[in-house]
């Protein structure tokens, strides 16, 4: 300690020996609550190796990915101390599973639908963590179902396999649409970017101005998103970027040709920016039925507000 008496000032220098951290010893999952999941999927949340050092950011992370998996209400990690031994302490995970069912519902209003409603439902149905979602959608002019089945791999925080169908429907004054697709998407981490691979079979009956037509679509998808922040719950500093890629070919089945990319970024201070890219080739047909081929291009970009 120094004392400055000619500046009413005084610094002080504080040496400490913490000793070597703890390490990682045995990781034990305590689960409360109706439905148990299985040993093998929550192990799958551990990202961190055997003998790793025992540290705040180890054990917050471990927690943020247990809660945002979405079948607990509740995760606490904690060291027991009352068991270190030669350097390492076993962890305890408290669990309590959240209920195997959630629903949400919404009610709006909209100036090209009129009043609208929509139901979401979701149940685990299995220790594995398999999800079976459905939702509806309905509306004066339109209304639409789908259903999903997500089956979580290993490691389940980013990687999982999603099964898809579903049907919509859309009446105008002018033009009306029956629509009904069926789809496989597959999900992972690579390189430290979200990496969606996915492909999807549409078919539409749809008439306008009194002349009925069908399409089909068979159109293969691929997309990556990234985030990085200084804080995994409440960031201050960090991007978000992604990149949508979706084409279709004639040559493949489908009725048009297409190529679309969508690119996106954004900081938590900064507007985020949004690039479209699109490239059309389908037929134009006139009033005796001759339809020829017609490439339409698109492009487009913008900078918008958070939430605008």
């Amino acid at each position: 300690l120094t004392i400055d008496l000619d500046h009413y000032q005084a610094s002080m220098a504080l040496h400490l020996d913490t000793g070597a951290l703890y390490r990682v010893g045995d990781l034990r999952f305590r689960q409360s609550g109706a439905v148990r999941l299985d040993d093998s999927l929550l192990r799958g949340f551990v990202t961190f190796k055997p003998d790793a050092a025992v540290t705040s950011a180890l054990t917050l992370n471990l927690q943020t990915a247990l809660v945002g998996s979405g079948f607990f209400k509740m995760v606490e990690v904690e060291p027991v101390m009352a068991e270190a031994r030669n350097g390492r302490v076993p962890l305890l995970v408290n669990l309590v599973t959240a209920s195997p069912s959630k629903y949400r519902f919404g009610a709006g209003y909209g100036t090209d639908t009129g009043p609208r409603g929509s139901v979401n439902h979701e149940r685990r149905i299995n220790a594995r963590g398999h999800t079976l979602g459905l939702t509806a959608q309905g509306a004066a002019a339109n209304s639409s179902a789908e259903a999903r089945y997500r089956i979580p791999l290993s490691p389940p925080i980013d990687h999982s396999l999603v099964i898809s169908s579903g049907a919509a429907e859309e009446t105008t004054d002018s033009s009306e649409s029956r629509k009904i697709h069926a789809g496989i998407a597959h999900t992972q981490l690579r390189r430290g970017w979200q990496e969606t691979l996915g492909i999807t079979a549409e078919y539409e009956d749809y008439a306008v101005a009194d002349v009925r037509s069908t399409s089909t679509l068979l159109y293969p998808g691929a997309g990556w998103t990234r985030t990085v922040s200084d804080h995994p719950l409440f960031p201050t500093h960090g991007w978000r970027a992604g990149l949508n890629l979706l084409g279709a070919s004639e040559s493949l089945g489908s009725d048009v040709s297409f190529v679309q990319a969508r690119a996106h970024a954004a900081r938590p201070d900064r507007r985020p920016c949004i690039a479209r890219l699109s490239l059309v080739r389908r037929p134009i047909c006139g009033h005796r039925r001759i339809c020829r081929k017609q490439a339409i291009a698109a492009a487009g970009a913008c900078c918008r507000p958070i939430g605008g």
